[in-house]
């Protein structure tokens, strides 16, 4: 994800006329709800897959939906890839890992 320049941003806006800071505030206003929608979206669908989950050992499979990143990709309005299949496990120092295992729950 790139880094964004939030002083070049507010140097911009105060360039800006009435008119056009509305037209940016509503803008700004619909893109927040937007990702809200898509983070409450990411947490409900995260909830239900932790609930298809399968313990080894000290090993947990979970099932996850999940973001690439790529700017345009669907996952970014919200539509997640997946599910897939991670393992987590606490290693010798207690430190939290994990681990792609792959696209299908291995039982």
């Amino acid at each position: 994800m790139k880094l964004i320049d939030v002083e070049w941003i507010e140097r911009q806006a105060a360039k800006l006329n009435l008119e056009q800071l509305r037209r940016l505030d509503a803008w700004v206003s619909d893109r927040i709800r937007q990702l809200e929608a898509a983070d409450d979206a990411t947490h409900e669908k995260a909830d239900s897959e932790r609930s298809a989950k399968k313990r080894g050992g000290n090993r947990i499979n979970v099932q996850e939906y999940v973001r690439c990143g790529k700017e345009g990709c669907k996952c970014a309005r919200g539509e997640l890839h997946g599910p897939y299949t991670y393992a987590y496990w606490r290693d010798e120092s207690g430190r939290m890992r994990s681990a792609y295992v792959g696209k299908e729950l291995k039982q």
